[in-house]
């Protein structure tokens, strides 16, 4: 289905080139985040786009492992995003569609759909959804929570 490589093992050698670099690469970071608390409603989402020109990168695999290491992603969440067992799964337009809704206020930073060459999800084994999308000329990582409700369960 895809030949981005996100075993262990590349994942691994990427992440210890991100650490050796003495200049981090240029990203754009942009953040949506809506928190809203009133007696025993809550409304909250997250979502968070980093950008990368792809004449910065050697992979998709080194943009997709730098752009978690450049900086603390800010969701509230019970399993923590973490680089280990990913994989990638195709995204269809009406995912995709869903998923830049989602992103209301930082919008103008994400591609528009007919402009997207590819799309995947990157699964992993935290609360927070994670997308990998490529144009012409740069990578994205959308990082989005539906809701972070269930991380104050016990509080409700």
């Amino acid at each position: 289905m895809s030949n981005i490589d996100l075993s262990d093992p590349s994942v691994e050698k990427h992440a210890s080139s991100f650490q050796s670099l003495n200049t981090k690469p240029s990203f754009s970071i942009h953040h949506d985040s809506d928190v809203h608390i009133l007696f025993f409603k809550r409304k909250d989402k997250y979502c968070g786009v980093r950008t990368g020109s792809k004449t910065d990168f050697e992979s998709p695999e080194e943009f997709i492992v730098y752009s978690y290491l450049i900086e603390e992603i800010p969701a509230k969440v019970q399993n923590k995003l973490s680089l280990t067992r990913l994989s990638t799964e195709g995204c269809s337009n009406a995912q995709l569609t869903n998923i830049l809704l989602k992103a209301k206020r930082i919008g103008k930073h994400l591609p528009d759909i007919p402009d997207v060459e590819c799309s995947y999800t990157i699964a992993n084994s935290s609360d927070l959804n994670w997308n990998f999308l490529e144009t012409k000329g740069e990578y994205y990582s959308v990082f989005w929570s539906e809701t972070e409700t269930k991380y104050f369960s016990r509080c409700a």
